[in-house]
């Protein structure tokens, strides 16, 4: 097939029109790449070539785009890439922002730990789980969890203080409900008990 036309379409993309019909828009650092020009005769497998360094090109953008709005790890990035974009690209566009130093995991690990241990108090085991969402591997999650050192008994007082306080002078089933509010959140069944028995009471198991 025929380069019937290259024209400029928008800022920096060009319409590459040809002889069978079919328009094609590339970015102009393709076009360059490619060394195309109006007349020229492009066999089918050069014109996949084109295609898929146009995708190659958006999925780098949207890369760009989603670490430009939070920081993500290398398998977050990846699952939502390859949402739009076959693997292997979705891939290689985790390999650039890699290379370009736009994607630290072990980093991202040590900045959620501490955000979810200190600031969220989250408990080790929702932590872990939360940042198994974020697409972290579990090992590095968990040493990054250790590394802070957070102390459920800290972390219990001051959830109570903060939002259970007052729940637990309303009696017997409101202490429970703050039970069953610390458990759901992941805290170990022995480290609530005992910080709950600062408040003076003792965990009663019969209904």
């Amino acid at each position: 097939m025929k380069i019937q036309q290259i024209r400029e379409k928008d800022k920096g993309f060009y319409l590459i029109a040809l002889d069978e019909g079919k328009d094609l828009i590339l970015h102009g650092e393709i076009v360059a790449r490619h060394h195309l020009k109006e007349g020229q005769e492009i066999d089918p497998q050069e014109l996949e070539r084109c295609k898929n360094d146009a995708l190659r090109r958006k999925a780098r953008e949207r890369a760009y785009y989603l670490l430009e709005y939070r920081d993500h790890s290398e398998g977050e990035l990846y699952q939502k890439l390859r949402r739009h974009y076959p693997d292997q690209i979705a891939a290689e566009a985790v390999a650039k922002c890699k290379e370009y130093g736009l994607l630290d995991d072990a980093a991202y690990a040590k900045k959620l730990a501490e955000y979810y241990l200190n600031r969220k108090l989250f408990s080790f085991r929702r932590a872990l789980m939360e940042m198994g969402k974020k697409g972290l591997d579990r090992q590095l999650a968990k040493e990054s969890l250790e590394a802070v050192q957070a102390d459920p008994a800290e972390q219990l007082e001051k959830i109570i203080q903060k939002k259970y306080a007052k729940k637990l002078a309303q009696g017997k089933e409101g202490r429970q409900k703050v039970f069953a509010a610390l458990a759901r959140l992941g805290f170990d069944y022995q480290d609530i008990k005992t910080a709950l028995s600062e408040y003076n009471w003792e965990e009663n198991e019969e209904e």
